[in-house]
């Protein structure tokens, strides 16, 4: 029962970067001029959109997700022996991720609690926690290259979203925060895959040994 459950949680994790992603694609017809260029996806929640609420709920439930998938990656890491510590923070992060996007949804822009603030912090460590759990989970190149590209994706936007590099944002913000949530969003994604792909070969060795002793 524990894998079943452990298995449905992790499938949520693997939505999490589908459901953001798909949100702008869904409401940007109803908002008249909308450029994802342009436009960040909150704005597609805000005062300034002719129908917010089912954008709003929709964050909400992105949110919801994520933090139940917080606990999948709990059970997932516990179960494969990781670290206690690595396992917890794992969760840590997941769940501070999960409340960005939910208080999102509860108070949009310009609501100055949108985004979550201090709590949603953890969003920012995705990349590198993730990279660190992973790296030694699979030894294909592929997963290897994404983890590597995703911190270095992460890394260069750092300055630019700070304002550390001076430019004029305005007329790319949407495009900016989409490469900037893409090195948040998808190793959520791509670590619950991972997991769920290890915790089933964990569980055919397991089988093995026990046959073994039958």
């Amino acid at each position: 029962m524990k894998e079943k459950v452990t298995a449905a949680l992790l499938r949520m994790g693997i939505a999490v970067p589908i459901i953001y992603f798909g949100i702008p694609i869904v409401a940007a017809p109803y908002y008249p001029g909308y450029s994802f260029v342009k436009h960040t996806a909150s704005e597609l929640g805000s005062n300034r959109a002719i129908n917010p609420d089912p954008v709003n709920a929709a964050i909400i439930i992105l949110g919801i997700v994520t933090l139940l998938a917080a606990f999948g990656f709990l059970l997932a890491l516990y179960r494969l022996g990781t670290n206690p510590l690595l396992a917890w923070l794992t969760m840590i992060v997941v769940v501070s991720h999960g409340l960005g996007s939910l208080l999102s949804g509860i108070f949009p822009i310009p609501d100055p609690r949108h985004g979550g603030g201090a709590l949603s912090a953890g969003m920012f460590l995705v990349p590198f926690i993730f990279a660190f759990v992973l790296w030694k989970r699979s030894n294909t190149r592929l997963l290897k290259g994404y983890l590597i590209a995703n911190l270095i994706l992460f890394v260069a936007m750092v300055p630019i979203m700070s304002g550390i590099i001076e430019m004029d944002r305005s007329m790319i913000a949407g495009l900016l925060q989409r490469i900037l949530a893409f090195t948040a969003f998808t190793p959520i994604g791509v670590g619950a895959y991972v997991l769920m792909k290890c915790l089933k070969n964990f569980q055919k060795r397991n089988h093995v040994m026990s046959d073994k002793f039958i």
